[in-house]
């Protein structure tokens, strides 16, 4: 029992120790209290991108004459530049028609036509092929006061040119080579272009008195189409034009081909002019005489919308009138293209492509 005791002690004592090394136990701590989140900001709304002004029914008339230049924003120069453009199949694909603010269409000679053009507001790396003058080329360019561009022309033409014309008359032939070049890969006569760089440098070198000429603001955007949407011209029986209105605007088909120029894109417009006009076919050698400075009746399609007046050519270039009475539209922004249509010619309009 002796023995049992001091046992019994020592092992008090010792669980004692054991005790007091272990320390106290320490309570779990609280967890932390989670704050319910501030939502993100949402996010700022884009800005609506507006919607663009639907296209108008139809053109804004005028009774006031209408001329068939637009106002240019940055143009080339002060006022116009006249080229003759060719446009036989030896010709095409043509370059430059598509920057032209103005393309004017006739007979020349036999079934060819050619194109007078306008370049005023675009720049243009190469126009061409550039061909002769003739009579009614002569008298469209004198009617603008323009610098003319030709390569040669006919008796009649040169005999105007060399009258009056001075340094205005940019004849590659005989007195201006400089501001035109032949390209390697055409064959003669089908081979000299210019640009508006060139064109530039002789208005600059001849210190030509560019003057302006009278315009008429364009409608603010292409109508709606209408029913005038597919025009067949007959100039010759060997000769065949055709525009039809695709993807919003008129293409241009020749011989029934899509006209393509150089670039591989249509000739195209928005606004297509047919203006009688009388004179006579004098043959191969002299080509139409025109007589433009009588005017007669005029045809105008804005976006395939149809009306009628009356054209003239006065000084200040072409100028479209309504008929007594009546209005003409304001043509609408894109290209315009003007056909001089003899008693050897003819147009036919109609609402849907012809097959």
């Amino acid at each position: 029992m002796k023995r049992i005791l001091p046992m019994l002690l020592a092992l008090v004592l010792l669980a004692g120790c054991a005790g007091r090394e272990s320390g106290p136990v320490e309570p779990e701590p609280a967890p932390p209290v989670v704050e319910n989140p501030s939502p993100a900001p949402a996010p700022e709304p884009e800005p609506a991108t507006p919607e663009p002004d639907p296209a108008p029914a139809a053109p804004t008339l005028t009774a006031d004459p209408v001329y068939p230049l637009a106002p240019p924003s940055h143009p080339l120069w002060a006022g116009p530049v006249a080229v003759v453009v060719e446009n036989s199949p030896s010709a095409r694909p043509q370059s430059g028609l598509r920057q032209a603010d103005l393309v004017v269409e006739t007979l020349t000679e036999a079934e060819i036509t050619r194109f007078f053009t306008l370049f005023w507001s675009a720049p243009a790396g190469k126009i061409g092929p550039v061909r002769s003058a003739r009579q009614g080329f002569v008298d469209m360019a004198d009617a603008y006061n323009t610098p003319f561009a030709h390569v040669g022309g006919s008796a009649e033409a040169l005999a105007m040119l060399e009258a009056a014309w001075g340094p205005r008359n940019l004849d590659e032939i005989y007195n201006a080579g400089g501001y035109f070049y032949r390209s390697a890969d055409r064959e003669a006569p089908h081979n000299v272009y210019t640009n508006t760089d060139l064109l530039g440098q002789a208005v600059a070198d001849r210190g030509i008195d560019m003057t302006t000429v009278p315009t008429t603001a364009r409608d603010g955007a292409v109508p709606a189409p209408g029913e005038a949407l597919d025009v067949a011209i007959d100039w010759h029986r060997l000769n065949h034009a055709r525009w039809v209105w695709e993807d919003g605007r008129y293409v241009r088909y020749t011989d029934g081909e899509r006209h393509l120029d150089e670039t591989g894109e249509p000739l195209e417009a928005v606004n297509l002019l047919f203006l009688q006009v009388g004179g006579v076919n004098r043959g191969v050698d002299l080509g139409w005489t025109l007589y433009l400075w009588d005017g007669g009746p005029a045809t105008v399609l804005v976006a395939g919308h149809r009306y009628e007046g009356w054209w003239r050519l006065e000084p200040g270039g072409f100028v479209l009138y309504p008929a007594e009475g009546g209005q003409l539209p304001l043509l609408a922004p894109g290209q315009t293209w003007a056909h001089l249509i003899t008693d050897e010619s003819d147009f036919t309009i109609s609402a849907a492509a012809l097959e």
